[in-house]
């Protein structure tokens, strides 16, 4: 596997302040083939603050998880264990944000997008909450189109 480069792009549109994040983890677990890349899109009166935090909490769960660190790339179960490490480090991050006393930041009425795309080994894994999408580009081998793949569907409160 190989990671040519890798670039991120966000506009401000007509809001006053941009609340996006995003990472790019090469070397993910201290592993050359492992890659770690997210999007964290911010919203309401501390949607920076909260993007920002979880940006930064987010990959040290995911890392942290037991059921992530103790799984190498070549298990056989690997997808179902990289699963559930991924829904329970989203749990355990959303969990400490809204801890005041954890997170120091008010949530009331903030909040944030969580998207991630994780490369392991020659595997994707991909895990989201909120509208924030993952979409892969695939390149047809006969015509050499790269043609949209939705990998994720948006979760709406409403």
């Amino acid at each position: 596997l190989s990671v040519s480069g890798v670039g991120s792009f966000t506009d401000v549109g007509r809001m006053t302040e941009n609340q996006d994040e995003c990472v790019s983890i090469e070397n993910f677990c201290s592993d050359p083939l492992q890659f770690l890349f997210g999007v964290f899109d911010g919203h309401g009166t501390f949607g920076t603050a909260v993007a920002r935090w979880v940006k930064l909490h987010l990959p040290s769960a995911i890392q942290a998880n037991p059921l992530y660190s103790a799984n190498h790339p070549d298990d056989v179960n690997q997808g179902e264990a990289v699963r559930l490490a991924l829904r329970d480090s989203f749990m355990s991050t959303d969990s400490a944000l809204l801890n005041l006393d954890v997170s120091g930041i008010d949530t009331e009425l903030s909040g944030c997008t969580a998207t991630i795309a994780l490369i392991r080994s020659r595997d994707l894994f991909v895990a989201h909450v909120g509208d924030s999408r993952v979409v892969l580009g695939r390149q047809e081998e006969e015509s050499g189109v790269v043609a949209a793949v939705a990998l994720t569907e948006d979760h709406c409160p409403h």
